[in-house]
């Protein structure tokens, strides 16, 4: 394991904690590892529903530029 991907991993279980949604949306494989770190970078607790629902339907080129403009 590198050590970028263990510093993604951290990221991602530390969000996990603060945003279950996208936890959940991982472990059930509706999103990736990638999308999860995006969509917690910009989701609050009213907005998060609504981006993991963004993050099932689009690329993660689109929601990396989606994100980045948020």
């Amino acid at each position: 394991l590198s050590y970028s991907a263990l510093k993604s991993h951290m990221t991602l279980a530390r969000r996990a904690r603060s945003e279950p949604v996208v936890h959940e949306a991982v472990c059930a494989g509706r999103i990736g590892r990638e999308a999860a770190l995006l969509v917690g970078r910009v989701a609050t607790p009213k907005t998060v529903d609504a981006w993991v629902a963004r993050a099932q339907e689009r690329t993660i080129k689109l929601l990396n530029e989606e994100v980045k403009a948020a």
